[in-house]
């Protein structure tokens, strides 16, 4: 199967991809040097192009970040073009949409919503090579200079290894999965 990976070049979506050629799947990544999802017209050439049977939909504006407000258009974007092809869409979000009151929780709860149809993907704080910033990087970092580790009271955070929310990811395409899934969580 033709999937087509938006955010296929970032952190997750480049183990996304390694997991989907594994399964025997056509990944095609996107990063942003192939065109601004937020500008008219871009998702639809990018479809268009390699006419992919599925996109996942990774990319997203993280936290940190100016332009977090972009996350949900950008959702509604690629859910639109995908429906006027007929192509299947697994959205990427995340398991803080269910209790952080932070800007990016907020984004990827708007997300979900402009995300229409589509297959909502909820990870559990990927971690693993490649990965340049988040919390497990920075805990290393400061554990390497001999640093205080820094944990917010009242946060609780479940990682996964991105290898396996990766795998999670196939094996949802490949069971025509539907609805909002967890990946990385058991509870």
């Amino acid at each position: 199967m033709k999937v087509l990976v938006t955010g296929g070049r970032g952190f997750l979506g480049d183990h996304v991809c390694e997991a989907l050629a594994a399964a025997g799947h056509e990944a095609i990544p996107l990063g942003r040097s192939d065109g601004d999802l937020a500008e008219p017209r871009v998702i639809e050439r990018l479809l268009d192009e390699p006419r992919p049977e599925v996109v996942v939909h990774l990319a997203a504006v993280m936290p940190g970040d100016e332009g977090l407000a972009q996350n949900a258009p950008i959702t509604e974007r690629v859910a639109r073009a995908s429906a006027e092809r007929g192509i299947r869409l697994l959205h990427g979000s995340t398991t803080a949409v269910y209790a952080d009151e932070t800007p990016y929780a907020e984004s990827k709860r708007a997300s979900e919503r402009a995300a229409g149809d589509a297959t909502i993907l909820r990870f559990a704080f990927p971690y693993g090579p490649g990965q340049r910033r988040g919390a497990i990087p920075t805990m290393f970092r400061q554990a390497l200079a001999r640093e205080p580790i820094v944990v917010y009271r009242g946060w609780e955070r479940s990682f996964c290894f991105a290898a396996d929310a990766a795998r999670a990811v196939a094996l949802l395409l490949d069971a025509n999965a539907t609805g909002v899934h967890d990946v990385g969580r058991d509870d």
